[in-house]
């Protein structure tokens, strides 16, 4: 036996076998990572897996009978004088194990990358409605229904990042080729299907195509009978989607995929049916309410449909309160017990904690538990645009502002719903709040004309905003914003946002009360006149502005009379305009019955609670506020103001980065008794602000 072994280090079988092996597990690997790549069907890489296995033996083989010298392949030979050339041949095979073990061992670092494509790009994918080719017109659901629970199921996977069904409607219907909009949109697969009813049953065909490549992964046809229950199906082909795509699923992807979305075809048809009205809802409040109302024959025929609770608690935060389906009941109540009821049936309802999210945001300023929330729903569903738009309005709303991550999110959520004009809204004040202004401008040209009158005239403003900040800061003098406004306001005068970036630059920059007032006024008016009152929605900018503006001033009289129009008073909800009597109490230094006031508010309004408790010199409530950590530094400055402490107020204003925050400072009642003070001045000029008649 020794001598065979002997005979076979001889002829160097064994150093053959090893780099034989190596070099196949290299080939392998590399041929794994490519055939992944492309997508190849697996039978590919198992032939080739079966080749490699059967030329072992071969090459054992061939390794005993010849010899790789360095004259070619020759015969072993049995000679003494041709020892030399056998050790010569033995080195470079030891030189070819070690460079093939070193391959090796690089592949074993960089396996995971390797080859690989940002999941960004490489499966995001859009689920288009179906073409109806031939059915009747009480089965015209299908072709939308049908891909709209395609989507939600495989869009649970969490390496899978799937285009919003509102955005994929677009998409469908766009005057430009599909292809042109993958490509332009950074989509890698469009899954596409076409639904014709022969007789008493109905045929579905589905096409998986690859953008990169221009070809079709996968494609089936399934034949059912006529009033089939469709939902097991659409789990099914969301399944085999998941599985041609080749993607890495863990356990909770699996589980997720098992999960039915409603055991009732039927209530999952008024579902759809809600979604799509409140995605296609604008400013308008009616089809806010009628996906309330299909919402509710969901949830009618289906009691444990959680995410029917959830969509309804979602849009029910849009309507006005002074809306007629909440005359029985009260808004946050209802909102708050449809969340709970969501969360009962299924404690993994992404949306139900995106709505708690939104409800600490923006109704109890409760920014940790905000933040709390997101995180829970993103770790169930990370790649659902509606909560990463929330996480990007997190990190603008919380004091410490975070706008890099804002834009992060709010790129995510455009790259999942490309079409909704929140998003893009959003997207663009993002490129703005982190100086891109120019990226802002050239997409929201390239938007514009998807975008509403509303909100292009909004954006607008916005960008005319950073390119006035940029204009200041360059000259270091924010005065200079005053004439930049109106010559802005001589291209467009209809646009009452103009006027009231000019009115608060006149308060908060100048401290000039007369044009603040006269462009407040302005602001209001324009907006009547234009139709830019926002009415309908609860609450109005333009008026509140023009309110406030006449109780700063001491304006009493004439803030009475506004307050009794008709009109003005219509611009706001119950909840608002029990805001709108706190501020008058407030300004009218009656701080007991402003205190009174805030007990009716149902929202947070932490910084109103703070400054009239400061104003009352109740150190134990404002304690309670700071404690919560929910005010920006300008606001702690302004409570340290009204408490007459001087040192604190200078450390806060000073740590604000916001620079509108500190013009809000600066235009500040509160502020009034420290503006003529030396360490008030240094403040206005480390800013950029000017010396007024005030600081004389």
């Amino acid at each position: 036996m020794s001598k065979f072994f002997n005979e076979l280090k001889r002829r160097h079988v064994i150093k053959a076998a090893i780099a034989y092996l190596v070099v196949a597990w290299v080939l392998l690997q590399v041929a794994s990572m490519l055939l992944d790549t492309f997508h190849s069907p697996d039978w590919i890489k198992q032939a080739f897996t079966i080749f490699l296995i059967i030329g072992l033996p071969i090459w054992i083989v061939i390794s005993w009978i010849y010899d790789f010298t360095p004259k070619g392949i020759e015969k072993t030979s049995d000679k003494p004088e041709d020892q030399v050339i056998k050790q010569l041949t033995g080195r470079r095979l030891n030189l070819f194990i070690i460079v093939s073990l070193s391959i090796a061992v690089v592949l074993l670092i960089l396996r995971p990358s390797l080859f690989s494509t940002d999941s960004n790009t490489e499966f995001l994918i859009a689920v288009l409605p179906f073409d109806n080719i031939k059915v009747d017109q009480d089965k015209e659901w299908m072709s939308t229904n049908f891909p709209q629970n395609i989507k939600s199921h495989i869009s649970k996977v969490q390496e899978l990042k799937v285009i919003d069904s509102y955005s994929a409607r677009q998409i469908k219907d766009s005057d430009k080729s599909v292809i042109e909009i993958a490509e332009e949109l950074g989509i890698s697969h469009i899954l596409t299907g076409g639904v014709t009813q022969l007789n008493d049953k109905i045929s579905i065909t589905i096409e998986l195509f690859d953008v990169v490549s221009k070809t079709v992964d996968w494609s089936e046809s399934y034949d059912e009978r006529l009033g089939d229950d469709y939902l097991e199906l659409q789990q099914e082909i969301s399944k085999k989607i998941v599985a041609n795509l080749k993607v890495a699923l863990n356990q909770s992807d699996e589980v997720a995929l098992d999960n039915e979305l409603t055991n009732s075809q039927e209530a999952n048809i008024y579902f759809n049916e809600g979604v799509r009205n409140a995605d296609n809802r604008g400013n308008n409040q009616s089809l806010l309410i009628e996906s309330v109302n299909l919402f509710q024959k969901a949830i009618d025929l289906d009691p444990n449909y959680a995410e029917a609770y959830a969509e309804m608690a979602f849009v029910l935060r849009l309507v006005s309160s002074k809306n007629k389906i909440f005359e029985n009941r009260d808004q946050v109540k209802t909102i708050d017990s449809l969340v709970k009821k969501a969360l009962e049936i299924d404690p993994n309802s992404a949306r139900a904690y995106t709505v708690l999210a939104a409800v600490e945001l923006y109704r109890n300023e409760d920014y940790n538990k905000a933040k709390e929330y997101l995180d829970k729903a993103n770790s169930i569903k990370p790649n659902d645009a509606t909560t990463q738009l929330y996480y990007s309005l997190y990190y603008v709303s919380i004091p410490e502002k975070d706008f890099q991550n804002a834009l992060k999110h709010i790129t995510l959520a455009y790259r999942l719903n490309p079409f909704s004009n929140p998003i893009r809204a959003n997207l663009i004040g993002n490129l703005l709040n982190v100086g891109k202004i120019e990226e802002a401008e050239v997409f929201f040209n390239k938007n514009s004309h998807d975008l509403p009158v509303f909100l292009r005239r909004i954006l607008n403003v916005d960008i005319i905003d950073a390119k006035t900040k940029k204009a200041c800061i360059e000259k270091k003098d924010w005065s200079e914003a005053i004439p930049l406004y109106q010559q802005a306001i001589e291209r467009d005068s209809t646009n009452s946002n103009l006027y009231m970036r000019l009115a608060e630059a006149y308060r908060n920059i100048l401290n000039d009360n007369v044009n603040y007032v006269f462009y407040a006024k302005k602001t209001y008016e324009t907006g009547k006149l234009h139709e830019q009152n926002m009415a309908g929605r609860g609450y109005s900018n333009n008026a509140y502005l023009y309110y406030t503006s006449l109780l700063k001033t001491k304006q009493f009289e004439e803030a009475d009379q506004l307050i009794s129009d008709p009109y003005f008073s219509s611009l706001f909800s119950d909840n608002a305009r029990s805001f709108l009597v706190f501020n008058y109490q407030y300004y009218s230094e009656n701080y007991d019955p402003a205190e009174k006031f805030i007990e009716n508010f149902n929202f947070g309004n932490y910084i109103d609670i703070a400054l009239t408790n400061a104003q009352q010199n109740d150190i134990k409530g404002v304690r309670s506020i700071l404690d919560k950590d929910v005010l920006a530094p300008s606001q702690k400055a302004l409570v340290f103001a009204v408490l007459n402490e001087r040192d604190s107020m200078y450390y806060y204003i000073d740590k604000e980065k916001d620079i509108y925050n500190v013009f809000k400072f600066n235009g500040a009642v509160e502020v009034d008794p420290y503006r003529k003070e030396e360490r008030y001045k240094a403040f206005l000029k480390k800013n950029y602000l000017p010396l007024t008649h005030l600081n004389e």
